[in-house]
């Protein structure tokens, strides 16, 4: 007989492994998780740039970022310590052109609760000595917001779940989604076939594919999650995470002294291709020197390295979440262009109410639904920014 499982989650990623965890917690039974690497979090969520933050222009994504908030402070309680969670704060940083906007943004996540505000440049400098403010019309703060380091924090999770029941598959490809009379039946994988009336598709830049075998086409592209490091030179000190719209950066502190920063994105790569997991030429030069140009200190640092891993890339740079219409029993975590990282703890909370409740409780994640291109309603802001950051097609990837 082929092995069975009431729910079968796909990816070994932030996103597979905080549905599993909470699926866990609430009640379900017989959950198996599926990774095709020999350890968790060896894709996107590996590569992330970890940050934490709840600045976005779609309500639906700060509702998501709020709640999981509420998750990354309550660490200890859910998966135990140490806390990969550092709250330094966060800053948003925009040029000329969108000083309006971003206070019509805090505005409006202000109004859903988030602990935002509006700052001048002087208090910017003061939060950030050394800074280059000349090209800046403003900037905000969250002081609640930060980072965490990723690969702590999913394999926090993994073994979370391992200890709460959960059977975790190494080194297993999934490979095909069976379906019978337009529902799932089961998961194809190089290690069998595992039956199962329940499927959580969260494999990231993997995703498309899989969800195809099953006859459901999803608006995913698999491009590169890239950033990078550098030591922090002497005398320049700890600093709150900072994504500044103006000259295309991301930067937060890191481990060992050194910085972290986004790189851009790329174009589409095939996931399974070698260079799918390289730097392109040039790319890590080119960041190194945003980061110079925002933070003159960091000029005097000579050691960047950094990584790459692809990831599902959503039309409009959202995520993909919920139930597939055209198939029961198969449900999304998927798509969400490199950001989804610190959503995680929400999206695995309101999949895993969806299952085991068949609603939501605390996050509408509705507005994600897969069909919503088909319907004319991809997610947009009332007030998009100016489209400046390196690479942004609509949005670039903040980890």
């Amino acid at each position: 007989m082929n092995p069975t499982a009431d729910v079968v989650v796909i990816g070994g990623g932030v996103l597979g492994c905080s549905t599993a965890l909470q699926l866990a917690m609430k009640g379900a039974k017989h959950i198996t998780l599926l990774e095709k690497g020999a350890q968790v979090a060896v894709g996107a969520s590996g590569a992330s740039g970890g940050l934490v933050r709840m600045h976005y222009t779609v309500a639906a994504d700060v509702c998501l970022a709020w709640r999981s908030l509420y998750w990354w402070q309550r660490w200890r309680e859910w998966v135990g310590e140490p806390s990969p969670f550092v709250n330094s704060g966060f800053v948003m940083l925009v040029g000329r052109e969108d000083g309006e906007t971003l206070k019509a943004n805090v505005q409006m996540m202000q109004r859903l609760g988030v602990d935002t505000h509006l700052i001048t440049l002087d208090d910017l400098r003061e939060l950030v000595p050394g800074i280059h403010t000349g090209d800046l019309d403003g900037a905000s703060y969250e002081p609640q917001s930060g980072y965490a380091y990723p690969v702590d924090a999913t394999h926090a999770m993994a073994a979370r779940a391992r200890e709460r029941g959960v059977k975790i598959m190494l080194n297993t490809t999934a490979t095909r989604l069976r379906t019978q009379s337009g529902r799932i039946t089961g998961v194809e994988t190089n290690a069998g076939l595992i039956e199962a009336g329940t499927v959580v598709l969260a494999a990231g830049a993997w995703s498309g594919a899989l969800a195809q075998t099953a006859g459901v086409t999803l608006e995913l592209t698999p491009k590169r999650v890239m950033a990078a490091n550098t030591g922090r030179p002497q005398g320049f000190g700890r600093h709150p995470v900072i994504i500044d719209r103006a000259s295309g950066l991301y930067t937060r502190n890191d481990r060992n002294d050194r910085n972290l920063f986004g790189l851009e994105p790329t174009l589409p790569v095939a996931p399974d291709a070698p260079e799918a997991f390289e730097v392109p030429a040039g790319a890590l030069e080119r960041g190194a020197q945003s980061l110079a140009h925002r933070l003159p200190p960091m000029a005097r640092s000579n050691d960047p390295v950094g990584w790459a891993a692809p990831d599902g890339y959503g039309r409009d740079g959202h995520a993909i979440l919920g139930a597939a219409s055209e198939v029961g029993g198969l449900y999304l975590a998927t798509g969400g262009s490199g950001s989804n990282f610190k959503t995680a703890p929400a999206i695995g909370e309101a999949l895993a109410e969806l299952i085991v409740d068949g609603r939501t409780t605390h996050t509408d994640i509705a507005p994600f639904r897969a069909s919503r291109f088909a319907e004319g309603q991809p997610l947009t802001g009332a007030h998009e920014y100016d489209l400046r950051m390196v690479g942004e097609s609509p949005r670039q990837a903040h980890g």
